[in-house]
């Protein structure tokens, strides 16, 4: 498809208020858009195929800007492109804005969001910003925001309201990769909120995308009891065949799972490729620091990468229990029985020696080691300092997961 026969095309799902083949000609990693690109030639030339090829959308001023920056955005450099897609965008929410356009063109704009971000997201890693301008991604949150405005503010016509959560799940992608969640607080609370449509009419696509970035935000947010009901939601709501994006929601709910010692099975780990967390999953088993130390070591820039490795460093302290429930069940076996909850702070130490672990190979180390899991409500008990031994309560020394305190202790 030449370019003039994409411009032709596009002009006709406009005129037509032909949504659903719109938003397939605004895909740019689609056949059509590929081939419209492979045709361009000279810049002035194509200017003058753009120009020329949407003249009998004029009685829709907006309409003919949007369609004919998206047209001379493709084949461009990444900035230049994102400058084109932004002017796109502020055409599309200039007309969607205005009544006599209808719903039709709620699929279009949710493409047309993606379009913006994927421009942005290769202007950014062409570093087109500078420190003392706003980057790409933070523009375009911006345009986005305002998009997601026009589409939330269509009281007067619920269909035209449909495209908000896309547009919001867009907006969400930014915040996970600018790092800052923060951002999207006000943006939740409009979703919440009674005037907002309800969650359930929209596509079960898009409430599993949304869930999934929620997830993610409320773990960089170290809100993980948040992250886990997001999460479990979109996995539980996602399709079964689906695998890819299972795959994708599963990898940030097996750590927030682990921390609440809901271990997964290495069946379930190597169904769906995630065998990165493999290693980890059996140190929290047996109590096996080493192994942890070695397998957060080995995938270190990975998990930064993915953002969860703050999640998994908090899985230290679970090991350490675990550790010390194994030194205390041994020390029970050998011990006067009446004496199995007192359990000798040496025990403990040699094992900690025994695993090469660096952090604790002192014995006021490990004692300090048992007071941050009391503290912590990892386990229940206190440290007699001058017998140096642990007194454990005789009735539920090792609290369940919900007892926990993951944070810091005030």
């Amino acid at each position: 498809m030449s370019l003039a026969a994409y411009v032709a095309a596009l002009c006709d799902a406009i005129y037509n208020c032909q949504g659903d083949q719109l938003a397939a000609m605004l895909d740019l990693n689609g056949t059509r858009v590929r081939q419209a690109k492979a045709s361009l030639s000279n810049q002035r030339s194509r200017r003058d195929t753009v120009f020329s090829g949407f003249k009998k959308l004029s009685e829709w001023p907006h309409l003919k800007d949007f369609a004919e920056a998206h047209c001379l955005s493709l084949g461009e450099p990444p900035e230049e492109a994102y400058a084109q897609q932004t002017v796109a965008a502020k055409a599309l929410r200039q007309a969607f804005g205005e009544d006599e356009i209808g719903a039709w063109l709620v699929r279009p704009m949710i493409k047309l969001a993606g379009n913006l971000y994927t421009a942005a997201v290769a202007a950014e890693a062409a570093g087109s910003n500078t420190a003392a301008t706003q980057g790409p991604l933070e523009a375009c949150g911006g345009e986005l925001v305002a998009l997601f405005g026009v589409a939330r503010k269509r009281t007067d016509d619920p269909a035209k309201r449909m495209g908000a959560l896309s547009i919001a799940v867009t907006l969400f992608k930014i915040y996970v990769t600018l790092n800052n969640p923060q951002l999207g607080r006000n943006l939740i609370a409009a979703i919440q909120s009674p005037s907002f449509p309800p969650f359930d009419s929209f596509p079960a696509s898009q409430r599993v995308t949304y869930s999934y970035y929620l997830g993610r935000m409320a773990i960089l947010d170290d809100k993980l009891e948040e992250a886990a009901g997001h999460l479990e939601y979109a996995l539980k709501h996602c399709l079964k065949g689906a695998h890819a994006n299972q795959r994708r929601i599963l990898y940030y709910l097996v750590p927030v799972h682990m921390v609440y010692m809901r271990l997964p099975t290495q069946q379930m780990l190597s169904s769906h490729n995630l065998s990165i967390y493999a290693d980890i999953a059996e140190a929290m088993r047996t109590g096996n620091v080493q192994q942890l130390n070695d397998a957060l070591s080995q995938h270190q820039w990975t998990f930064i990468q993915m953002g969860t490795y703050l999640v998994l460093e908090k899985l230290r302290m679970a090991v350490y229990r675990r550790l010390f429930r194994r030194v205390q069940a041994l020390h029970a076996e050998t011990c006067d029985p009446s004496r199995a909850h007192q359990v000798p702070l040496k025990l403990f130490h040699a094992a900690l020696v025994w695993l090469k672990d660096e952090w604790y190979q002192e014995l006021d180390e490990c004692e300090c080691l048992v007071c941050n899991l009391i503290c912590r409500n990892y386990i229940k008990g206190y440290v007699a300092h001058e017998k140096g031994i642990v007194v454990l309560s005789k009735q539920n020394p090792f609290p369940p997961a919900e007892q926990l305190t993951l944070g810091d202790p005030l």
